[in-house]
C-alpha cells in the first residue's frame, strides 16, 4: 500500500486520501451489490426451479395413480417425491452458486497473477 499513499503539503494530501478513501468505500458499495444480485438471482432460480420440479412431479404421480394399480404404496411415493422436493430446495441452490464460482476461478486467477506482476 506504500505505492497509494500520497506525499507533499498537508492540505493535498488530506485531499488526496479523501479521494482513496471514496474509491475505497466504491468498491466496497459495489462489492455488495454484486453479492445482493447474486443471492437474488440465486433465490429467484432456485424458486423457479423447486416449482417446476414440483409440478412435474406431481402430474407425474397423478399420473400414475390414475393409470395403474400399483404395488408401491400412495403414502410412500409422496414420502419420496418430498424428500426429493426438498433435497432441490436446500441442496441445488448452493451447489450451483459453488459451480460458478469454480468456473469464474478459471479466469480470475490468471488475470490476478499478471496484475501482480505489474505492481
Amino acid at each position: 500500500m506504500a505505492w497509494s499513499c500520497p506525499t507533499g503539503d498537508a492540505e493535498p494530501i488530506a485531499e488526496k486520501m479523501n479521494f482513496i478513501l471514496s474509491v475505497y468505500v466504491l468498491l466496497a458499495v459495489g462489492s455488495s451489490l454484486c453479492v445482493l444480485v447474486r443471492s437474488s438471482f440465486v433465490a429467484i432460480t432456485g424458486l423457479q426451479t423447486a416449482e417446476k420440479l414440483f409440478s412435474n412431479m406431481l402430474h407425474s404421480i397423478l399420473q400414475l395413480l390414475c393409470h395403474s394399480s400399483t404395488l408401491t404404496p400412495t403414502g410412500r411415493i409422496l414420502n419420496r417425491a418430498s424428500t426429493d422436493q426438498s433435497v432441490l430446495d436446500l441442496e441445488m441452490a448452493n451447489k450451483l452458486v459453488t459451480a460458478v464460482c469454480i468456473w469464474y476461478q478459471q479466469y480470475y486467477i490468471p488475470t490476478a497473477r499478471e496484475l501482480a506482476l505489474f505492481i
